[in-house]
């Protein structure tokens, strides 16, 4: 299984890390504080001819996006998908090693991902379903309501596993949805542009 690297980390015991620059006001109640919850969730097929993003790599790092190669509507699986919901990531699984004198070392994490996909129209139920298969020949990025994108180059995110779930609630108000939960595991958490969509 694939883990995603998003960081670089230092090779040796005897090299420095890159701590970058902070903020110097740091208390100040002047900055941006961005929604977290994710709201867009981009599947590019292995199969697909093109990656739809241009990752930005220069400040300000924005994304753009080439909606040639995104098609809902497509079957053959040349081209990405775009689904809308609402999610969330909690807090990654660490997976830890132990090394002399009580020191430990995270050495990748897993995370998951929980997107709440409330269209279920008949082909959106159909579509979704198919992640029942244990299906994973995909690449993804999300999208959250602060404005950012999340999964950095090269089509983004390699799932370690992905399927759907239809809950059915009791209640007199509960409405049909759709769960698409996706693991991943990576050596932290993915770069981020500002969002085309």
């Amino acid at each position: 299984m694939a883990i995603n690297t998003f960081l670089t980390c230092p090779a040796d015991c005897n090299d420095d890390l890159n701590l970058g620059a902070l903020d110097i006001d740091q208390d100040c109640t002047n900055y941006d504080q961005y929604d977290s919850q994710i709201c867009d969730f981009l599947l590019t097929p292995d199969s697909a001819l093109n990656d739809p993003i241009t990752w930005g790599e220069i400040s300000p790092k924005t994304a753009e996006v080439d909606l040639d190669q995104i098609d809902n509507s497509s079957i053959d699986g040349t081209l990405s998908k775009l689904f809308s919901g609402i999610g969330e990531i909690g807090e990654p699984e660490e997976v830890v090693v132990n090394y002399p004198k009580g020191k430990t070392k995270v050495v990748k994490y897993i995370y998951t991902m929980n997107f709440r996909i409330l269209n279920l129209s008949e082909d959106q139920y159909d579509t979704l379903r198919q992640f029942q298969c244990g299906w994973t020949s995909f690449k993804f990025r999300y999208g959250s309501l602060g404005g950012f994108l999340y999964g950095g180059p090269n089509r983004g995110i390699i799932p370690k596993s992905a399927r759907t779930i239809f809950p059915k609630g009791g209640g007199d108000t509960d409405k049909d949805e759709c769960i698409l939960r996706v693991t991943w595991e990576a050596n932290g958490d993915p770069d981020r542009n500002i969002s085309p969509f």
